[in-house]
């Protein structure tokens, strides 16, 4: 025979074990992590919206099928890419890159250009408002690219397929998965996981073919700043060499902080990429003369790129001394840069 005491204990484990599996304290959405999106069974409707299959369309890199109204990829660079697309029904292109789009070409076949440029540290709310409005008022089918068709496009492209399809976070995720999308851009993984769409009566931006892009001296603020960073938590890091063998390793002090810093150094390369890219693009259309002065400045950013990659690479690898050395012929390459092109 149960006693009072034992119903009451077996009562109360009951309720603590029904509120542990309430769909409202525990969901599978809220802890999923990006390899693990792939094998999750989908039961929902949308499982017939979805396609995610890969193509191959001339012209075009990492070509993804989302759905029959959704595409995307890399940028169409030449007059066979946008045939490609033209043949394929497209009817409005969106461009998340820096580089100034190709209107005229899209123009000439047909199809309207949205340029709605995006970073890799993640989709701002009036960025993705903008995708909202082109997905309420272009013509459909889209195609959305970035540069190589991995990151930001694919990003973009799922945040315009909740707004389009009205598909679940869940499996807007998975759009990133199957286009490969890297990992340690978080942003862009975390703003698709946790995008709304905004309320019905929200004002949404203006769009425009060619839009304006920070200019070099704004992204070299923010390039400071990821800087910044890692230098300030490599110094509080280096503290531990007191208590630590010379060779530290970061998974001996794995904490959020140390995934933040890393996603901060894969940024800091991104910038030198792109602002090399723009500067490119721009000699290309004559915006700005070319020279040699151009000429060495690029070659410095390609410089400082590679040299964040292998920052990148070592915080990742969990190496603080080479990290340090890494962030040191960083900060002389920049130093470099200053002294030639500060101007």
């Amino acid at each position: 025979m149960l006693h009072k005491g034992h119903l009451q204990v077996l009562l109360f484990s009951g309720i603590i074990l029904l509120y542990l599996l309430s769909p409202a304290v525990f969901s599978f959405e809220d802890s999923v992590l990006p390899n693990q999106v792939e094998n999750q069974p989908d039961k929902s409707a949308d499982k017939e919206i979805l396609i995610l299959k890969k193509q191959t369309l001339p012209g075009i890199d990492n070509f993804l099928k989302i759905s029959t109204l959704l595409y995307s990829g890399g940028t169409p660079e030449d007059e066979e890419a946008f045939k490609s697309l033209a043949h394929l029904g497209i009817k409005t292109i969106i461009s998340v890159d820096g580089n100034r789009p190709q209107v005229e070409l899209a123009k000439k076949l047909g199809m309207k250009y949205v340029h709605i440029p995006i970073g890799y540290d993640g989709v701002h709310e009036n960025e993705s408002s903008a995708f909202v409005r082109v997905v309420k008022e272009y013509p459909q089918p889209f195609y959305f690219h970035c540069h190589h068709g991995k990151h930001r496009g694919p990003a973009a492209a799922a945040i315009a397929c909740i707004a389009l399809h009205h598909i679940s976070n869940i499996n807007a995720v998975k759009i990133l998965v199957k286009a490969g999308t890297n990992q340690d851009y978080k942003g862009l993984w975390s703003d698709v996981k946790n995008y709304q769409l905004p309320n019905s009566n929200q004002v949404l931006p203006e769009l425009h073919e060619v839009s304006e892009v920070n200019s070099l001296t704004t992204v070299m603020v923010e390039m400071d700043e990821r800087f910044n960073g890692i230098q300030q938590w490599l110094k509080q890091k280096k503290r531990l060499k007191k208590k630590k063998p010379a060779d530290i390793h970061l998974k001996s002090v794995s904490s959020k902080d140390t995934q933040s810093v890393i996603e901060l150094s894969i940024l800091l390369a991104e910038d030198f990429r792109e602002s090399n890219r723009n500067l490119a693009s721009k000699v290309k259309t004559g915006d700005i003369e070319t020279g040699d002065d151009k000429t060495g400045f690029q070659q410095m950013l390609i410089e400082s790129e590679k040299l964040a990659r292998k920052l990148n690479q070592s915080l990742k690898s969990g190496n603080l001394n080479l990290s340090h050395e890494n962030l040191l012929s960083l900060k002389k390459s920049c130093n470099r840069c200053h002294q030639s092109h500060r101007n």
